[in-house]
């Protein structure tokens, strides 16, 4: 019998368990969602299986997945072996589930429908026309909401997931986002709800990447008892980072922990890191450098756009090699400081960025600079093709979504 993970003990649904005592109804409820879950994370899984892992009683395991099975949640997937000789049935998550996910910027807006298995079913990337970003956002997604409703039925489609950036600021216990036309902060989540009749929950985008980040940490570092700090840098339009200790997300007392890019980078300058490694810093700064660089690759391109930029570094352009260069210069001395402050097991940075090897070597070199090489070589970052469908914002945001809402908020 193929071993699987280990469910680990202090997750949500056991932590509520311990909280709210022997309720019957309360109790029945999260074993639901106990069970939900491991057949999310393990499908295809036995009986027996869930058993184990969850020290239900094999009527109880029984009962709920006739359930589950009855209401078109959970499919049978086939048998399997079950130790001993025995063949048994095996479970799996039906794959007519289905969350849409938003990423809003400053400068484009990403929509994409994704199944309970991550896959992206759909995706589309709009740079706004306007100034009118949150009003453009509302009408481009309803847009494309027309396009995914042909793709997968509306019925299924449990939430919107919106990851926000730019300007925004959490208030009543949600995250408004400044609408520059109207000059006030606009509650984007019950705008979208009252125009698309979804039901929408909103986020950073950061904390999607960082759930992201955290799963394949957890998934690839074989650290399966969750006991980790790390930290998520998103380097875009903006420049956020993410403080996960031991798989939660610290918010802080306003919902804004981790906004790294108002920090001055030194005492006596009123330069801060946002002026210094942010995608419309390095466009102007890679303009400038027009000059020195009469042979460039981006001497020839029309509307330069970051990608151009990252295509540069990737070629070998000493034009692109200068302005990243210099990106590596500020970040690789704020990442050497977070670690040497708090011995984090990680930090993993991303977006907008060359995601090759040699781009992680030189940042982890700058970070040595000032830090134990050791220390330095737990810099992280995404090294492969660049794809929009795996867009760590876009798949963490469904990730999310599909852990949430079968622990917290009952799509059953």
């Amino acid at each position: 019998m193929t071993k699987i993970n280990i469910y680990d003990p202090r997750a949500v649904t056991l932590k509520r368990m311990k909280k709210k005592g022997s309720n019957s109804f309360t109790t029945s409820q999260d074993n639901r969602s106990l069970i939900l879950k491991l057949i999310w994370k393990n499908s295809p899984i036995s009986r027996k299986q869930l058993a184990e892992e969850t020290g239900l009683k094999p009527a109880t395991i029984t009962i709920i997945l006739q359930e589950l099975l009855q209401q078109g949640i959970v499919k049978e997937h086939g048998i399997m072996d079950g130790g001993n000789g025995r063949k048994v049935k095996s479970f799996t998550m039906a794959e007519d589930f289905y969350a849409v996910v938003v990423r809003i910027t400053g400068v484009y807006v990403k929509i994409a429908l994704y199944n309970i298995n991550i896959e992206c079913l759909y995706i589309e990337k709009i740079f706004f026309e306007s100034d009118d970003n949150i009003g453009e956002a509302i009408k481009l997604i309803k847009l494309h909401l027309k396009e995914i409703e042909k793709v997968a039925d509306k019925e299924k489609i449990v939430c919107i997931m919106v990851g926000v950036e730019h300007i925004y600021r959490f208030i009543k216990n949600d995250y408004f986002v400044w609408d520059k036309m109207r000059g006030k902060y606009c509650h984007i989540g019950k705008v979208l709800h009252d125009e698309t009749n979804y039901k929408v929950f909103v986020n950073r985008a950061a904390n999607f990447s960082a759930y992201e980040a955290w799963e394949c940490f957890y998934e690839t570092e074989e650290n399966k008892n969750n006991y980790a700090t790390m930290v998520n840098i998103q380097m875009s339009y903006d420049l956020e980072s993410v403080v996960i200790v031991n798989g939660e997300i610290m918010y802080g007392m306003n919902g804004l922990c981790g906004q790294i890019q108002d920090m001055k980078i030194e005492r006596d300058s009123d330069k801060t890191y946002k002026d210094v490694a942010t995608v419309p810093v390095l466009l102007h700064r890679a303009e400038e450098l027009k000059v020195k660089y009469p042979d460039s690759y981006i001497q020839s391109v029309k509307n330069l756009n970051i990608r151009d930029v990252i295509e540069g570094y990737n070629r070998k352009d000493a034009l692109c090699r200068q302005v990243y260069g210099e990106c590596i210069y500020h970040l690789g001395y704020f990442i050497a400081q977070i670690l040497n402050w708090l011995d984090l097991d990680m930090v993993n940075i991303g977006d907008e960025m060359p995601t090759t090897r040699e781009f992680l070597c030189a940042l982890q070199e700058e970070v040595a600079k000032y830090c134990e090489k050791e220390k330095a070589e737990r810099v992280r970052a995404a090294v492969g093709v660049r794809e929009s469908r795996r867009d760590p914002a876009l798949v963490g945001g469904a990730k999310y979504t599909f852990s949430l809402l079968m622990d917290e908020l009952e799509i059953y």
